[in-house]
């Protein structure tokens, strides 16, 4: 499945991308996006997408904040069209608190 045919199949992606779904780093071959495919915070999650724009992993914010030294160790850096503009480490930690989203 490609990015644009994750998009498709959520009519709210579609109709408001600008508030369900970001790049938030990519390493020039694969792209990280946030994804708030509800509007529902609780169910957000990760995509990993590669140059072909076809889906290659979906990771919760577990997995995500697991691996996000590796991610920032490796070449990934935070995309300047994202929204946040603080440290990405902070903000997981930070919304996973505001939305009750459990990292353990």
């Amino acid at each position: 499945m490609t990015l644009d045919d994750y998009i498709e199949k959520y009519p709210t992606l579609r109709e408001m991308p600008p508030l369900c779904i970001f790049c938030i780093l990519t390493n020039y071959k694969e792209k990280i996006f946030w994804i708030d495919p509800d509007a529902f915070r609780k169910n957000s999650f990760f995509i990993i997408v590669n140059e072909a724009r076809e889906l290659i992993n979906k990771l919760s914010f577990k997995e995500f904040n697991k691996n996000i030294d590796n991610y920032l160790n490796n070449g990934w850096f935070n995309d300047n069209d994202f929204f946040i503009n603080k440290d990405i480490k902070t903000w997981i930690k930070d919304f996973t608190n505001e939305y009750g989203i459990s990292l353990e």
